[in-house]
């Protein structure tokens, strides 16, 4: 063999072994975000987490869709508790109004 043939040799085959240690490393990472269990893949079964009960998944469900709410709810909001007290502030006072207001609707006619 000539010494370009050696050189190229040792190209490609360098080349190779890089290209089959990539695709490995991708295969490995692939397999272990889908959840895949294969032995043969690089042990990503080890890295599987048992999916729980459908009623424990709800839970889970219902909790995170109430912190979602009210992260949304009070997003700007410096102070929520504050907002809070506020609210059933204005609440009580409009329950107040409307028991201690005449059965007329307290408006007031005039003629003439």
């Amino acid at each position: 063999m000539g010494e370009v043939a050696k050189l190229g040799h040792l190209f490609f085959s360098a080349v190779f072994h890089i290209e089959r240690f990539f695709f490995l490393q991708m295969t490995r990472r692939f397999n272990k975000s889908m959840g895949m269990c294969l032995s043969c893949l690089g042990g990503a079964g080890d890295d599987v987490v048992p999916t729980p009960d459908p009623e424990t998944r709800r839970c889970q469900l219902a909790e995170a869709a109430e912190k979602r709410q009210k992260e949304t709810t009070y997003r700007g909001v410096k102070n929520p508790e504050a907002v809070e007290r506020k609210k059933k502030k204005q609440e009580e006072m409009n329950k107040q109004e409307m028991t201690t207001s005449p059965s007329g609707g307290g408006l007031k006619w005039q003629v003439g």
